[in-house]
Order: C-alpha cells, then structure tokens, then sequence
C-alpha cells in the first residue's frame, strides 16, 4: 500500500535529506503548492521549519509516492526530532 506525501524543506530534491527519499521505495510525483499553509521556524527546536495553518499563504514543496513503510519511519523521525519534515496526505492536495 502507498501513500502520498507532501514534503518541503531540506527533504526536496536538491537538498540535505533528500538522500533519505533515493531509495525503490519512494518516487517523486510533482511539484506542488498547498495553499494555507506556511513554514514557521521554531527556535524551540534550533531553527526547525514546521508548516501551520496561514490563511492566504502557500507552501511550495513535492509530493511523492511512499510506501507505508516508508511513511511510518518519517513520522518515527519526526517523533525524534531528527530534521526531516512532511505532511501526509493532506485534504487540500485533491
């Protein structure tokens, strides 16, 4: 079973994390846009991007195609406050 995942930040191609997705298990699909939402640092956590809710604002990231394997250690991760960041399968990505 898969599911779809929204990243940003440094789990986009072209940065740091990204390593993490380079694997059969995962596929890019698209760059997108999700509307109402935007990335806030939290200096809480040594500058780790978190996306809230902002009406009228937009967060540029990629959806890609996960196995549920795949979907679970990312939220392992970030239960553990490791630096990789993603929002699974969220309503507004119809």
């Amino acid at each position: 079973m898969t599911r779809r995942v929204f990243v940003y930040g440094t789990l986009k191609r072209g940065y740091g994390n990204n390593r993490l997705l380079q694997n059969k298990d995962c596929k890019f699909v698209e760059e997108r846009i999700l509307p109402g939402f935007k990335a806030f640092f939290s200096f809480r956590d040594q500058g780790f991007p978190v996306a809230k809710a902002s009406e009228g604002d937009s967060l540029k990231g990629e959806v890609w195609k996960f196995l549920m394997v795949i979907v679970k250690f990312f939220v392992d991760l970030m239960v553990l406050k490791v630096k990789a960041i993603c929002i699974v399968e969220p309503k507004l990505m119809t």
